[in-house]
This record gives C-alpha cells, sequence and structure tokens, in this order.
C-alpha cells in the first residue's frame, strides 16, 4: 500500500474519530439537568383528575434546565398523547392511538422515546394511577386496583415484579441509574415494592397509605426543582415529600390525612441484613412467644390494606410485649431505617406510620394467598421474612 494511500486513510480515520467526539460533546452539551417523566394513566376513575394535576406542572413548565413530559392516557377522550409541558400550558408532541398503559413495556417505550429526544443528566420516573402495594387490592373499593397502574381498557396492569424489570430496561437504556423513582399512586412505599427497583435506582418515594384523588402538588415540589436544578434525587425525593405533606395540611388541596417517605436506595443491603436478623431470632421464639409476636402484628399501625403495616412500629410492639428478641436486632432494624429514609412526612392521625410498610398478614388465608408470588419477591429472598410470617400467622 501506498505511503499517499495510508495517510489518506489515516486521515479519514482521524476525522471520523473528531465527528464522534464532537457528537458525544453536543450531545453533552444539549443533555438539560433533569428530565421528569409522568407515566400518566387516566384509564380508570382518577381520569377526572389527570388535566388538573398537569395545569399544576404548567404552573411550573419545562425550561432551559428541565424537561417535564407526559405521555397522557385519557379515558374520557380515548387518545394517548405525549406532552411537552410549558410554561402555562403544553404542547402535544405526539398523538397516538390509545395505549395500553397497564403494560409495562408501554412505560418503557415512553421511557426511552424521551430519553432520547430529551436527554438529561438525571431522570424521575413518576407512575401516576391506582396502586395497590406489591399485591393485588381484594376489598370491594367499586373500581379495579391491581398493583399499579391498572388499565381499564384493557384489563391489565405493571406488576410489582415487572415494574422492576421496566425500571431495569429504562436505566439500560439510558445508561445510568434511574435518579429518582416515585408513585403517585396509593400504598407504594413498601420495602417488596422498593426491593424490585434497587439494582436500577437510585432514590426512591411513595406513600404507605392511600392517595387522595387530587395526589402530588406538581405546581409546588417542580417549583423547588426549578428554584434548584442542580439537586440530586435524593433532594428532590425530599422535596416532594415535604411538599405533599404541606398541601394536604392547610396547603394547596386543603386538609386530609396523608403519609409520604422518601427513601436512598443504596441503603437497602444494611436493611436487608437487619430485617434478615430480626427474622432470625423471631423464628427462633417458642410457641407462646411466636403468638405474642402474632398478636403485636393486629396492633401495629395498617393502612387501606389491612396487611401492609408499619415496620417501625410492629418492633416497637414487639419491644412492649416483652417479645424475646435482643435489642441489637431491634436497634438494628432501627438504625438501618434511619439511614435508609431521607425524609418521613406524615399528618397527624399516622404518628406510628415511619414510613416504610412491609407484608404482615394476620390471617391464614391471606397467607395462603399471597405466599407463593411472595416467595419469589427480592425483598423476601434478602430477608427469609416469609419463613417466619409461616411460623407465626395463627
Amino acid at each position: 500500500m501506498s505511503k499517499p494511500l495510508i495517510g489518506k486513510i489515516v486521515l479519514a480515520l482521524s476525522l471520523a474519530l473528531s465527528l464522534v467526539v464532537l457528537s458525544s460533546i453536543s450531545l453533552a452539551d444539549s443533555a438539560k439537568e433533569w428530565t421528569v417523566l409522568v407515566y400518566l394513566n387516566g384509564h380508570n376513575s382518577l381520569d377526572s383528575f389527570s388535566k388538573m394535576n398537569i395545569d399544576g406542572m404548567s404552573q411550573v413548565g419545562s425550561d432551559a434546565n428541565v424537561n417535564i413530559i407526559v405521555q397522557w392516557a385519557s379515558i374520557a377522550n380515548g387518545k394517548t398523547k405525549r406532552l411537552y409541558i410549558t410554561k402555562g400550558g403544553f404542547d402535544v408532541v405526539e398523538e397516538m392511538a390509545p395505549a395500553d398503559m397497564g403494560d409495562y413495556n408501554t412505560l418503557v417505550d415512553f421511557a426511552k422515546w424521551a430519553a432520547a429526544k430529551y436527554p438529561a443528566k438525571k431522570y424521575m420516573v413518576d407512575v401516576w394511577n391506582h396502586g395497590s402495594g406489591w399485591h393485588l387490592q381484594d376489598i370491594n373499593v367499586g373500581f379495579h386496583v391491581n398493583d399499579i397502574s391498572y388499565d381499564d381498557t384493557t384489563g391489565h396492569k405493571i406488576t410489582t415484579e415487572q415494574l422492576g424489570v421496566a425500571l431495569g430496561q429504562i436505566a439500560q437504556a439510558t445508561g445510568q441509574k434511574v435518579e429518582l423513582y416515585a408513585s403517585d399512586a396509593c400504598l407504594m412505599a413498601m420495602g417488596e415494592v422498593a426491593g424490585e427497583m434497587t439494582n436500577s435506582v437510585k432514590y426512591f418515594g411513595g406513600s404507605q397509605e392511600t392517595e387522595p384523588g387530587e395526589g402530588w402538588p406538581y405546581q409546588t415540589f417542580l417549583g423547588r426543582l426549578a428554584a434548584k436544578p442542580t439537586m440530586n434525587g435524593g433532594d428532590l425525593a425530599v422535596a416532594l415529600s415535604e411538599e405533599y405533606q404541606k398541601s394536604y395540611s392547610g396547603g394547596v388541596y386543603g386538609n386530609k390525612e396523608v403519609t409520604f417517605s422518601a427513601w436512598d436506595l443504596s441503603k437497602m443491603d444494611r436493611f436487608y441484613a437487619a430485617v434478615r436478623a430480626l427474622a432470625t431470632e423471631l423464628k427462633g421464639l417458642d410457641a407462646n412467644q411466636l403468638k405474642s409476636a402474632f398478636t403485636a402484628i393486629d396492633q401495629t399501625q395498617a393502612f387501606a390494606l389491612y396487611d401492609y403495616k408499619d415496620l417501625a412500629d410492629y418492633t416497637n410492639n414487639l419491644k412492649a410485649a416483652n417479645v424475646r428478641v435482643g435489642d441489637h436486632a431491634l436497634g438494628e432494624v432501627t438504625a438501618s431505617m434511619k439511614e435508609l429514609l431521607l425524609s418521613v412526612n406524615v399528618t397527624d392521625t399516622y404518628a406510628r406510620a415511619h414510613g416504610i410498610s412491609v407484608w404482615l398478614p394476620s390471617s391464614k388465608d391471606d397467607l395462603t394467598t399471597y405466599s407463593d408470588r411472595y416467595a419469589n419477591l427480592t425483598f423476601n429472598k434478602q430477608t427469609g421474612w416469609l419463613d417466619f410470617l409461616k411460623l407465626a400467622v395463627q
């Protein structure tokens, strides 16, 4: 090969490499601090609140640092739209046939599309809908609630396990962990829910209890993000938790009883280890002590689903009942929760809610109904919690 030809090849490769580098720099320069993704499933009885929440977002709107992007499925108008929220309104970027919002692949597709079109250094994913924690809601409430994002038009929902898969795929697509995942939905602040996304999400937010129909105060917590766009996911989770409580404590939504908590999922390993140690000690109790541990379940702060109970309150009740569990085991659960939780914001009715719910069924029927599925959840695999429940539940 002649020297002139070699020179031309080297020059061509150098130019190509320069274009790749320039392209990467251009993409980095175009990326904003945040893209907030709201997966707004109005294919259900909450649809009447969807436009209200979009209007709340538009009081802040996207700016030079923050993209606010919504996939809005409305049962009223029969359409699914992708919106870019602006100050005072929104632009319809794409209009589609009605999407199946109960399919986790739809959530993944939305996030991939948004990340490609509106790149950012950090991403927040917000699933807006009815929620029922890690399992279906088996009480008659007059509407469908299964796991999260139940779609009345298809009968599908996103299970806790599928939510974890979806967030894993979103993290892979964006090349980074999701900075913040939070549910604008009921009953989702559970160890079992957070456990499914620990490897793909940095920070987590949710309510232990049901949420009022109005949901989050988008205008106030997004306002705090706009004022400090350099905040990380933990800061934003805390802002959301604080503003949520304020909004129902004489704020924009009046006065209602609510809970919300913000978590740092990088601290889950210590929490798992503490719960595992507690479960091990509880499994070693004799029959009478196991009966006392079971009685303590009924005395523990419960929520709309009575088998979802506050973990810290349960440990307090174990201690009050003189159940023979070592102070170190109980203290380590408390210490690990203090490290894991960034913020816990509750109103007066929920003074015994400490930010983390776990499954504590108080009947054999509930245990039998859900135990096979529970056995495969990450939280149980990490803690052995089900082994204790099988011994204790009478």
